[in-house]
C-alpha cells in the first residue's frame, strides 16, 4: 500500500479496490456511501485512540505530580518529576486540541 496522506484518501483507495473486485454489482452511489462510512469509522477510531492516549497522559501526570508530596524524595528527582508531569499535561492537552 502506498503512503496515505489523509483518511479520505485511504477510504477512497479501499473503495476503489473493493469496486474493482465487485464492479458488476456496486454502483456509484454505493461507492460514495461506502467511502463516507469508512471515513466515519476511521475518524471515530482515530478520535478514540487520541482520547485513550490523552487519558494515559493524564494518568502519568497524576503519577509524576504525586512525587512532590512524597517524603524523602531528592530535590533532583522532584524536579525531574515536575518536568515529566508538565510534559504529560502538555501532551494530553495537545492530543485533545487536535481532536479527531
Amino acid at each position: 500500500m502506498t503512503d496515505m496522506s489523509s483518511l479520505e484518501e485511504l477510504a477512497r483507495l479501499v473503495v476503489r479496490e473493493f469496486g474493482s473486485t465487485y464492479a458488476s454489482v456496486i454502483t456509484l452511489n454505493m461507492r460514495t456511501d461506502l467511502i463516507q462510512r469508512i471515513l466515519a469509522a476511521l475518524r471515530k477510531a482515530k478520535a478514540q485512540e487520541r482520547e485513550a492516549c490523552a487519558q494515559e497522559c493524564d494518568r502519568r501526570y497524576e503519577l509524576w505530580s504525586s512525587y512532590d508530596q512524597r517524603e524523602g524524595v531528592p530535590p533532583s528527582l522532584k524536579l525531574e518529576a515536575q518536568k515529566r508531569a508538565n510534559e504529560a499535561c502538555y501532551l494530553a492537552d495537545l492530543l485533545r486540541a487536535r481532536g479527531g
